[in-house]
């Protein structure tokens, strides 16, 4: 209400200051990026999944240990055998795959970060590491609004939190 032209906004909650592992009983994922995030994170960050699901609202409320995985963790953890319904471990927490995404088509400078995704809900990332507090902010448009959103969004950040050195807004 308060930003008119942004249809949906969602965050990613960074494991900044946490080493975290990933494995699946002998299979360890490596160079992959773990991320909190919220049941519309999909809709408005545009991740497809190709097999099973992403997490819903519940699952999120609920801090659920469920995860959704990108492409090349999924290889990595189970080069032989479908992971739909399995549980994996994060830093020795069982989480079960919900759903795999769909793998990136190189986006800008080659970018394929997301095939490298292990995304969980966001209040259970909270609850697994409630010190983590490095986020990044998405902000999903009107159509043909994109300037007067970010324009909305960076005045309202602005009244709310005084920016600091470590506060950003990028534009495209």
């Amino acid at each position: 209400e308060q930003c008119p032209s942004v249809n949906d906004v969602s965050w990613q909650g960074f494991a900044f200051h946490t080493s975290v592992s990933v494995k699946y009983q002998n299979n360890i994922a490596r160079n992959f990026s773990f991320n909190g995030v919220p049941a519309n994170y999909a809709s408005v960050a545009n991740v497809e999944v190709t097999s099973g699901r992403f997490f819903s609202e519940p699952e999120d409320a609920h801090a659920m240990d469920v995860v959704v995985l990108g492409p090349d963790v999924k290889d990595a953890l189970f080069p032989h055998s479908e992971p739909l319904g399995k549980r994996i471990l994060i830093n020795g927490h069982p989480f079960m795959v919900l759903g795999i995404t769909a793998k990136s088509k190189a986006g800008a400078m080659g970018d394929t970060s997301r095939d490298s995704a292990v995304l969980i809900p966001y209040r259970s990332f909270q609850k697994m590491m409630p010190w983590e507090d490095w986020h990044l902010l998405l902000i999903q448009a009107r159509q043909g609004k994109l300037n007067v959103a970010l324009d909305e969004v960076e005045s309202l950040l602005r009244r709310r939190r005084a920016p600091d050195k470590q506060s950003c807004i990028r534009r495209p």
